[in-house]
């Protein structure tokens, strides 16, 4: 089996070569990852947010839902949690999923993922 790494170079091998090198560098520029708390800040400044929240305490989630719901910059959200979940804990219903998938693990485990968008 590849590690996570080995799969993640093999993809960004494979993006490269399938885009001119002009193009792939103003993609890549506008991409940025961040791992911190993300209670921590009042507001978040990505507009694509995919977290893997399988074992957040719905504090954690309601805490959550109402950092997103004053968040101009995020469009779209990707999370484990279904949308009854979120929209219990106080998620807009600005937030509407649009398809969900199964997300097969390195430890071949398989869970839900949810994809909503911003439509407001």
């Amino acid at each position: 089996m590849q590690s996570r790494h080995d799969v993640a170079a093999q993809l960004l091998t494979e993006y490269q070569q399938s885009t001119s090198g002009d193009n792939l560098l103003a993609r890549l520029e506008r991409v940025s990852f961040a791992c911190q708390d993300a209670t921590a800040d009042s507001h978040i400044k990505f507009s694509h947010v995919y977290m893997y929240d399988k074992v957040f305490a719905d504090k954690t989630v309601e805490r959550l839902a109402a950092i997103l719901n004053r968040s101009t910059t995020v469009r779209v959200l990707i999370s484990y949690k279904r949308q009854e979940l979120w929209y219990r804990l106080g998620l807009s219903s600005a937030f509407v999923e649009v398809t969900s998938l199964t997300m097969n693990t390195t430890g071949n485990q398989s869970f839900r993922c949810h994809v909503f968008v911003k439509t407001k």
